[in-house]
């Protein structure tokens, strides 16, 4: 069930503009992710956040975890 529902969240998150996400070894349980941020009225505009997501077999009953770089890497 898991990996049929990260599909999908992979799928619709691939169209968005605000995000840039692709599988990790092309593992659908982990994910490299990077936000960016679009809102002009956010404190964060123009912002650019790298990180991975590692989603458990449970999902979505467990929370992934996550990991987000900071400006030094």
């Amino acid at each position: 069930m898991a990996q049929r529902i990260l599909l999908n969240e992979y799928k619709a998150l691939s169209k968005e503009k605000w995000v840039d996400v692709e599988l990790k070894n092309e593992d659908i349980f982990n994910w490299n992710i990077a936000l960016i941020v679009l809102n002009p009225d956010s404190l964060y505009y123009g912002g650019y956040f790298k990180g991975r997501m590692t989603f458990p077999n449970n999902y979505p009953y467990s929370p992934p975890s996550e990991y987000w770089q900071n400006s030094q890497g």
